[in-house]
């Protein structure tokens, strides 16, 4: 039996102005060495003032997350604040997160476990 992939989800493509003027997504292929990446939202998602309907689509989306799996928390806040409090809920208080280093330019997986 073959061992799944594991599964990197961005919370939320963002876009950034170049100087020519165009719109382009950050680029998260170093994070592709910890497994598929898997976006949750595009760049123009935001929390309205009813957050259910965000909270039952990161459900949905997350229902299969694994402890091999991993975050990358980008994007607008309540999004990652959600989507946090989701995964924490579906792990037990653990899961893992890639922390990008800019001056390594490369991330670096962090354990989070809120029970210690």
């Amino acid at each position: 039996m073959s061992e799944s992939k594991s599964k990197v989800y961005i919370i939320q493509k963002v876009l950034r102005k170049h100087t020519d003027g165009t719109l382009r997504g950050l680029d998260f292929s170093q994070a592709e060495r910890f497994g598929e990446i898997i976006y949750l939202f595009d760049s123009q998602k935001q929390v309205v003032m009813s957050p259910q309907p965000t909270i039952r689509k990161i459900k949905q989306i997350l229902k299969d997350f694994k402890d091999t799996d991993y975050l990358v928390l980008v994007g607008d806040p309540a999004l990652i604040g959600l989507t946090c409090s989701v995964v924490s809920t579906i792990s037990n208080g653990r899961y893992n997160m890639l922390k990008y280093d800019r001056l390594e330019r490369d991330y670096f997986p962090i354990r989070v476990d809120i029970n210690e």
